[in-house]
């Protein structure tokens, strides 16, 4: 099938996985690289809520009354399980979003040579559903930083609930079951003559 819309979602797809990639090498460098203690990790901040997970390298200011509040704390002031929970939690995510974009390209590779309603499309939507509810539950804890004054002493952890994963584990869910009926239609319209 020549389909203009799924060569560049398939194009697309892959780009976000390479960006996914790149993040997983970044945050594997990261984590060897912070017990050496190395100077530029001064000028590194993390921002992190219950959905993203961003290096800066000047940090992210919020506006209050009074002056602002550092959002991101360097890497520097990160204790040592909040510094690795942070980063394996984040590789988590980045593996899942990894498995997900795989399924979905095989997805797209699939309706391009029509045969669109294959049993294996019933699995990778229930895949990428069962990976998104993983998603969901490995972003509920959080790090936040610690702040007196405007200044940043330390990082604290709390939880978040971010349900846009729940609600795109229930669509995948759901694509699943509309795949499914698919595909029962077309293995009986097989046995039709």
């Amino acid at each position: 099938m020549n389909n203009n819309i799924l060569k560049v979602a398939a194009l697309a797809a892959r780009f976000i996985l390479g960006l996914d990639i790149l993040l997983g090498a970044l945050l594997v460098f990261f984590m060897i690289a912070w017990p050496l203690e190395l100077s530029f990790l001064e000028k590194i901040h993390i921002v992190q809520d219950s959905s993203i997970f961003k290096f800066e390298t000047s940090p992210s200011f919020e506006t209050i009354p009074g002056g602002g509040v550092p959002l991101s704390p360097p890497l520097s002031e990160f204790g040592t399980f909040y510094f690795y929970f942070t980063c394996v939690r984040s590789l988590t995510m980045v593996a899942i979003l990894f498995k997900i974009i795989q399924l979905s390209i095989r997805i797209i590779k699939s309706i391009s040579s029509l045969e669109t309603f294959r049993f294996e499309n019933v699995f990778s939507f229930r895949k990428m559903g069962q990976l998104f509810l993983i998603w969901f539950a490995v972003a509920i804890p959080s790090i936040k930083p610690l702040t007196e004054f405007g200044e940043t002493f330390g990082v604290t952890m709390t939880t978040a609930l971010n349900f846009k994963y729940a609600l795109f584990a229930l669509v995948c869910f759901v694509l699943a079951e509309i795949f499914k009926e698919g595909n029962k239609l077309m293995e009986e319209n097989k046995l039709t003559i």
